[in-house]
């Protein structure tokens, strides 16, 4: 069973575009042979991201992403990414 969910919220602060958004991946109860590759029955995916526009084609993203028994990994971990980019 997967349990997922998305919800951007779009912000602005002194004149600024933010968006703010999240998403979240649960899995319950996997089958056998994935919960043997993937360390356990259930397993946890997902982050938080926050977007600025700061030039009308430019904008910069920091994302947290966590995950649980996902992405071969055992346990929990964690990340940051960072990325500016440019819309042609």
């Amino acid at each position: 069973m997967l349990l997922a969910g998305l919800q951007p919220i779009i912000l602005i602060y002194f004149g600024e575009d933010f968006v703010l958004s999240d998403w979240n991946e649960i899995e319950l109860d996997r089958n056998d042979a994935y919960t043997e590759q993937q360390f356990g029955r259930n397993g946890l995916n997902g982050g938080l991201t926050l977007a600025w526009k700061f030039y009308p084609r430019w904008k910069a993203t920091v994302t947290y992403r966590y995950f649980a028994n996902k992405l071969g990994y055992d346990g929990y971990g964690d990340q940051m990414i960072y990325m500016v980019g440019y819309s042609f």
